[in-house]
C-alpha cells in the first residue's frame, strides 16, 4: 500500500525562528507542546491529493499546501520519512 493515503492532511509545526536562513527548519508534530519551547512556531498544513509508486520505485506525490511556510513541503515529507529525491538539506 501507499505510505501516505490519498486525501491525508499533513499537520506539523515549523519553527519561525530560522525562516529565511540557509538551514533546515525545525519541525514538530502538530500534537507537540510547542508553546513550552523557546522557538516561535507556525502551523504547516499540506493535503496529499495523490500518492502513487513510479516504475523506478520512487513515490510520486501531488501535494496541495494549505499554508505557505518556507521549506514546508520539504520539511514535512522528510518528517514522515519520504524526503524529496536529491534534497541535500532534508534527506538524511
Amino acid at each position: 500500500g501507499n505510505p501516505i493515503a490519498n486525501g491525508t492532511v499533513l499537520r506539523h509545526w515549523i519553527s519561525k525562528s530560522v525562516f529565511g536562513r540557509p538551514g533546515p527548519m525545525l519541525i514538530a508534530p502538530s500534537s507537540a507542546a510547542v508553546s513550552e519551547s523557546n522557538h516561535v512556531w507556525r502551523d504547516a498544513i499540506t493535503e496529499v491529493s495523490e500518492c502513487k509508486r513510479t516504475p523506478g520505485g520512487c513515490w510520486e506525490l501531488l501535494l496541495k499546501p494549505l499554508t505557505g511556510r518556507t521549506h514546508q513541503l520539504r520539511a514535512q515529507l522528510a518528517a514522515v520519512g519520504m524526503p524529496i529525491v536529491s534534497d541535500t538539506l532534508y534527506k538524511p
